[in-house]
């Protein structure tokens, strides 16, 4: 089994029921959401709730100079929806495009500050975090929302990453539990 490879991390985070998402209140159309990445998908939550989480309500960010910055460099979904998939309707490109992670954050707000993705390897998210704040000191926007992702559905993912030495914690952590 793949999944007992000792170059796979044991120790990961999991996330069930990843393709769960309340499409109707997020106002995405129904064939969209099936081709809709994870990530994005996720993000879109995650946003709403830290917004709510700050005490604001998102109607009242309508119209406001809100700028939204993610951080992401890896999605599984572009092959799944790309290449394996013949359901062919053009929601796959809008879906798996990483752009719309932090765009489609923005449309659901309805935020006119600047709206993108940033992709820098392994640093995307502290990357994501410096726009923003030069955005905010420059003027561009009021506020910013600034989020992060990275979902590795397939075990070779985990595999691919560790024989390039990009999770060594992960692999120093399972070899000293084997050895104790």
């Amino acid at each position: 089994m793949l999944t007992d490879h000792p170059d796979i991390p044991q120790r990961t985070g999991k996330i069930n029921d990843v393709n769960k998402f309340d499409a109707l209140f997020f106002g995405v159309h129904f064939k969209q959401a099936h081709t809709m990445d994870p990530m994005c998908r996720m993000l879109l939550e995650h946003a709403y709730e830290a917004v709510v989480d700050a005490g604001i309500n998102p109607k009242q960010l309508r119209g406001s100079r809100i700028g939204v910055f993610v951080g992401a460099c890896f999605s599984e979904s572009e092959k799944t929806w790309f290449y394996e998939k013949l359901q062919v309707n053009g929601f796959g490109i809008t879906g798996c495009s990483r752009a719309m992670l932090a765009n489609r954050i923005s449309y659901w707000l309805g935020v006119t500050g600047p709206s993108y993705t940033l992709d820098s390897a392994c640093s995307s998210s502290l990357v994501a975090l410096e726009h923003a704040y030069r955005c905010l000191i420059d003027g561009q926007c009021e506020g910013a929302i600034v989020g992060g992702s990275n979902l590795c559905l397939h075990p070779y993912v985990s595999l691919q990453f560790s024989r390039l030495g990009m999770i060594v914690y992960s692999q120093l952590c399972y070899k000293k539990k084997k050895i104790d």
